[in-house]
């Protein structure tokens, strides 16, 4: 099925001319070095508007499955292990195959090199998101069979009741029921006792599909050496580069100062002077965070003032494995 489901995506993607991966690969799109324009021609991932679009997809994707949700059917909860893992593998797979070609075209540019490898940690990133929730899918036992509990020796042998006007068992309300069991003692009688038993946590528990942000930010350090490389080179003379490089820079500062501002009002104690040190940290925190988002977006907007191209349309011989990657880093939302 996810096979199926794959090749009807790639379906979608523009017929180009027939192309020799062996001549697109030696190909030099760029003499003694080339402009910047010649040197991107070897980068065939997602950039510009498209770029922007696609990130924005995948960091809805990635909130919804840390909500338990379908990306594109919200208001259903995850339900299929298997489905979801298969996706998100295969959707890795051809990610990886994508940009690994598109690092050994760019061989003679490392700035695009770690550019492309800062994509694939993205890809990364989302799938390992997309197997952490899918691992927490609890599924209902099956043929009336109760959760396992943990071995009680009040319990073993004999025979017992359960007070069925008591407790309840629900995969997604709490962490832990309680229920009460009644027991037949050696004079005949029954005995009450209370007996907990261990249940998933509930929608909280698809909040750890952000444990692998760590991993993206050290992917976002990465790529931030590679962009600020071409961007130092080519600002002075490229006025949207400079323009864009302002915008983000701009808005990166506001978002730190608000987050400053709003730890010392709303912290406790001696005011803002006493709170200062704890603001700065909180305001650290908040911009790691927002930088590593915005550092996707700036990064798109570079590329694409770059080439001169804010669209970020591929060039003939790129289009069939740029919108193949666009494709795949789709798949995850077909969680389900």
């Amino acid at each position: 099925m996810p096979l199926l489901v794959a090749a009807a995506v790639l379906s979608f993607i523009p017929a180009t001319e027939a192309l020799s991966l062996s001549q697109w690969l030696s190909e030099n799109p760029y003499e003694n070095g080339g402009t910047v324009e010649e040197q991107i021609q070897c980068y065939a991932l997602p950039y510009g508007a498209i770029g922007s679009a696609s990130h924005l997809l995948t960091y809805f994707t990635a909130f919804m499955l840390s909500q338990g949700r379908n990306p594109i059917l919200v208001w259903k909860k995850l339900d299929h292990r298997r489905f979801n893992l298969a996706v998100a593998i295969i959707g890795f797979l051809i990610t990886l195959i994508l940009t690994t070609l598109t690092m050994a075209r760019c061989r003679r540019t490392w700035p695009f090199i770690l550019i492309a490898v800062w994509k694939l940690v993205l890809s990364v990133t989302l799938t390992g998101m997309t197997v952490q929730a899918t691992l927490e899918i609890f599924e209902m036992p099956k043929d009336g069979k109760t959760p396992e509990v943990e071995y009680d020796p009040f319990f073993a042998g004999g025979s017992y009741r359960a007070d069925s006007t008591v407790g309840g068992y629900h995969p997604l309300k709490g962490s832990t029921s309680t229920f009460t069991l009644q027991r037949m003692n050696e004079n005949g009688e029954y005995v009450e006792r209370e007996r907990k038993i261990n249940l998933p946590q509930g929608q909280e528990r698809y909040h750890r599909v952000w444990y692998w942000f760590p991993l993206y930010f050290v992917g976002s350090v990465i790529g931030f050496v590679g962009i600020m490389n071409v961007v130092g080179k080519n600002i002075n003379d490229n006025h949207r580069l400079k323009l864009i490089t302002g915008v983000f820079g701009g808005v990166t500062l506001l978002v730190v100062m608000a987050v400053l501002v709003l730890c010392c009002l709303l912290m406790d104690g001696s005011g803002c002077c006493g709170a200062l040190s704890i603001s700065f940290l909180a305001g650290a925190g908040v911009a790691v965070f927002v930088l590593s988002v915005l550092f996707a977006f700036y990064t798109d907007w570079v590329l694409a003032a770059l080439a001169g191209d804010l669209v970020g349309t591929p060039s003939s011989d790129n289009a069939v494995f740029y919108w193949t990657y666009f494709a795949a880093k789709r798949l995850p939302m077909l969680s389900i």
